[in-house]
């Protein structure tokens, strides 16, 4: 397959009052078209840094990001037309739609700054994506305070798709929701992905629940990549005593249950 992203010796530091902290350093990886990759790690490891950074929210120090061809931290470049085709979806879906607007006008604002749509076009394609993610028609005249936070991240992954994905950053978007809610999340994930062919980087600290969803997985500790590889490889015969440690994690929640 073609690659898609390729991440390529990213680090970036923060100054804090009297210390700095080093949130990545020099992270390398590749996603191919279609791929889903798993980014798992604890709190303050850096991923959501990184997810920032890819898009375009925070800037790098050093580092490339090369996406679809064109290096996204050139400042030279119009990196806003470079992403256009890259979405991201965050953590606290009732924060992120705003409020004050119904379902219906949250979607159109993702798209209503490109040329190439018209308010018909807009409007059957609010209907589509609502069916993409099971949701229905009526939800468009409510307000997110109206509907379920699962419903909300859904109307999220929604609008992420409203124009034409290539690739989506999904940044702890179930880690504020139900267990039932979350398997539910994943599922419509997998969907989506079959239905676009789209790569997704799916960020979460539950390497449970990436390995039911990624075909590959990186783990990211202190700001670095500490091991990697496929799924079924990092999740059976860990390398890192880090990986293991989160795995043990995951057994002993299972264990307590």
């Amino acid at each position: 397959m073609d690659v898609l992203l390729q991440v390529e010796d990213v680090s970036k530091r923060f100054q804090r009052k009297d210390r700095e902290i080093q949130a990545l350093s020099h992270v390398s990886f590749q996603i191919e078209t279609g791929q889903c990759m798993g980014l798992i790690g604890e709190s303050g490891s850096g991923k959501s840094t990184l997810a920032g950074i890819l898009a375009g929210f925070q800037k790098a120090d050093v580092g490339r990001v090369v996406f679809m061809g064109k290096d996204l931290l050139d400042a030279k470049g119009r990196t806003w037309k470079n992403r256009q085709y890259m979405q991201m979806v965050f953590q606290n879906p009732k924060s992120s739609l705003n409020p004050r607007m119904k379902i219906r006008q949250n979607l159109t604002e993702a798209i209503r700054y490109y040329p190439d749509t018209s308010i018909e076009n807009t409007q059957a394609r609010c209907r589509e994506v609502m069916g993409l993610v099971e949701l229905p028609e009526a939800y468009l005249e409510k307000y997110p305070g109206e509907i379920s936070g699962g419903e909300c991240q859904r109307v999220s992954i929604a609008r992420a798709i409203m124009r034409r994905t290539e690739f989506l950053i999904c940044d702890e978007i179930t880690s504020a929701l139900d267990v039932s809610v979350q398997e539910k999340i994943v599922e419509l994930l997998k969907n989506l992905q079959r239905e676009y062919q789209m790569g997704l980087l799916f960020i979460s600290h539950d390497i449970a629940l990436v390995g039911s969803l990624c075909s590959h997985i990186l783990v990211l500790k202190e700001g670095r990549i500490v091991e990697s590889g496929e799924t079924r490889e990092v999740v059976h015969a860990p390398k890192d005593v880090y990986t293991k440690h989160l795995l043990d994690s995951v057994i002993r929640i299972e264990q307590e249950e």
